[in-house]
């Protein structure tokens, strides 16, 4: 399964997030020379796979981290919310891969002195058919 081609994908097409940051959405870190603001994406320990009385479930629970990354708090604050909007309770099929939704989960809001950038972390849960 690969969640980060859908993140990518609903993230890169939303017109209100590409407003912001067009193509600079990233799979677990940005490289050190990208310009802000930007997004990275990544999929931290702990997928839920359930079981059913008949065997293996046909959905599996992917956790999702979305970080924002801007020079100001306003910037990144804007960023987050689109970003929120765009994934929370997102469902369709992307790259063949069928989400049944996306839940937020979690947000947190910070400023990382050693990029001296502001940062905000948005956790989600990721449903996706099998």
């Amino acid at each position: 399964m690969n969640v980060g081609k859908v993140i990518y994908d609903v993230l890169k097409n939303d017109v209100d997030v590409a407003a912001l940051v067009s193509t600079r959405i990233h799979p677990v870190y940005a490289p050190q020379e990208s310009a802000y603001p930007l997004v990275t994406f990544s999929i931290p320990k702990g997928t839920r796979f359930l079981e059913t009385k008949d065997g293996a479930s046909t959905l599996d629970f992917v956790p999702l981290s979305v970080d924002c990354f801007s020079e100001t708090y306003d910037e990144c604050a804007d960023l987050a919310e689109k970003v929120r909007v765009a994934l929370d309770r997102y469902t369709g099929t992307v790259a063949t891969i069928t989400v049944d939704n996306i839940v937020i989960d979690e947000f947190e809001n910070d400023f990382d002195e050693d990029i001296n950038k502001y940062w905000n972390t948005l956790d989600f849960t990721i449903a996706v058919k099998r």
